[in-house]
């Protein structure tokens, strides 16, 4: 969570949802998927590298929670702040 007086905005509600931002916005940043960042993907276990990308180019870091996997955006409806 990132808090900023007077608002609190939250990131990620799973590891796997904090890296795979940070992942989204190392893409934004270098505008590519440098060969430094594909390896830390894979040791991290981020398997839709090629699918944030290509998010990435429509939205920028602000990608939508389709991108994310896992068991809590099944139970999630709301938009998503970021990339997860």
């Amino acid at each position: 969570m990132y808090v900023e007086w007077p608002t609190a905005l939250e990131l990620a509600r799973t590891p796997a949802q904090l890296f795979a931002l940070v992942v989204i916005r190392a893409i934004v940043e270098s505008d590519a998927v440098t060969p430094q960042l594909a390896a830390f993907a894979t040791a991290i276990g981020i398997g839709n590298l090629d699918q944030i990308d290509a998010v990435s180019l429509d939205t920028g870091d602000d990608a939508p929670l389709a991108c994310c996997s896992g068991p809590a955006t099944t139970m999630y409806s709301g938009s998503f702040p970021l990339l997860c």
